[in-house]
């Protein structure tokens, strides 16, 4: 979830259309060579936007897969199961603008009437969700609207199992160093790994970024993340639950029903947690960690949590290679992102989450595409309406 959303839930308990590309866009970078390292949300979005104007680049992806923290299991449930960003939580519009032309995406709003509960003293409060802008995608997810709209686009662009270790900037060009030592020579490179990629040195520059940019990485709160999904007999639970401190400076958590908007006879619940609230449950074992999370819930809702459990999926992102976390803390200082998205030299671009002139809200995967929207605008010199 984004941070104004989840604000809204606890205290509720306690951009338009597509651009046109115009034929001197397209010339702008039609002879220079780009290289995007990473293809989550933003660096794919990168290279779309860089098809359309008619670049030449590379994507380069780590991993075997796509979307970075985009994932999803089609084998828990009876519908797609996203294990990491799952909601839309801005205007529908925006999947029109990402993917440059209307869409045909069906989303399960949340109606005014959904039930949200609050756990304190062995009490449970119930209310009405009223006015809540997040949406979820109706037996889709995230990842299946970039393969549909985005991936058919940029997979001849794109490289897996490339991770790149090294970005040479010091003479004209980039050279881009992978695990095998293979050098990749382009004009300028999008990076848009996430953050502590950066900050643990997973990708090392040369030079070195300058001192604003590493104080920036360094200093920058970003939470790790966890996300399980339990699936139960019976459904007993509102759409979200939540309890005094879900929601602290430090961390967030909460419960969900994890099948809400989907044609599924399953009956799933979510656990969501990042910072520290995540910390608790990524510090035990399986059955350790189903034990906690049952017994959680069993104040609540009485021994039909353990009665009724059937099995549960557990997403670590914490152990992820190639992600080690979830996203920008809500604490974290709002002037950071427009430090980590400043380029280096006009040929180091960043890109993500993380990484964006939006001072006012991260953490999404709209604010990872409108990132990448913003790298193009620099490349290109051009406002994109």
């Amino acid at each position: 979830m984004d941070r104004r959303s989840f604000t809204k839930l606890c205290g509720l308990l306690g951009i338009s259309a597509a651009f046109p590309l115009n034929a001197a866009l397209k010339l702008q970078l039609k002879n220079k060579r780009v290289g995007i390292i990473g293809a989550g949300a933003a660096g794919m979005c990168t290279g779309y936007l860089l098809k359309a104007i008619g670049a030449e680049y590379t994507l380069f992806e780590a991993s075997s897969r796509i979307g970075g923290r985009i994932k999803e299991d089609n084998t828990f449930a009876d519908f797609p199961l996203s294990l990491g960003a799952e909601w839309l939580h801005v205007a529908p519009s925006e999947l029109d603008r990402i993917a440059q032309k209307p869409v045909n995406v069906r989303l399960s709003p949340y109606p005014k009437t959904a039930k949200v509960a609050y756990f304190e003293d062995g009490n449970l409060y119930e209310d009405e969700i009223g006015d809540y802008q997040d949406a979820r995608f109706t037996n889709s997810s995230w990842l299946g609207f970039f393969e549909q709209y985005l991936l058919p686009e940029i997979k001849s662009n794109l490289l897996f199992d490339t991770e790149i270790t090294q970005v040479s900037y010091a003479d004209a060009g980039v050279v881009l160093t992978d695990s095998l030592q293979k050098h990749h020579n382009f004009d300028v490179v999008v990076v848009t790994v996430p953050l502590p990629i950066l900050r643990n040195e997973r990708l090392r520059f040369l030079p070195p970024l300058p001192d604003y940019k590493r104080d920036a990485i360094n200093q920058a709160a970003f939470w790790g993340g966890i996300k399980v999904f339990i699936e139960f007999k019976n459904h007993f639970y509102p759409t979200f639950l939540t309890f005094l401190d879900s929601e602290t400076d430090e961390g967030q958590y909460l419960y969900y029903d994890a099948a809400y908007g989907h044609k599924s006879s399953k009956h799933v619940m979510g656990l969501f947690a990042v910072g520290e609230h995540a910390r608790r449950y990524q510090s035990l074992n399986d059955v350790n960690l189903i034990n906690q999370i049952l017994s959680e819930l069993t104040p609540v809702y009485g021994e039909q949590v353990r009665n009724g459990y059937v099995k549960h999926t557990v997403q670590n992102w914490n152990e992820e290679p190639f992600v080690m976390g979830a996203y920008l803390a809500d604490s974290a200082s709002y002037r950071g992102p427009s430090k980590l998205f400043k380029p280096v030299k006009d040929k180091v671009f960043f890109a993500g989450e993380a990484y964006h002139t939006d001072e006012g809200d991260w953490g999404g995967v709209h604010n990872a595409a409108r990132a990448a929207r913003n790298v193009v605008e620099m490349l290109t010199h051009h406002k994109l309406n």
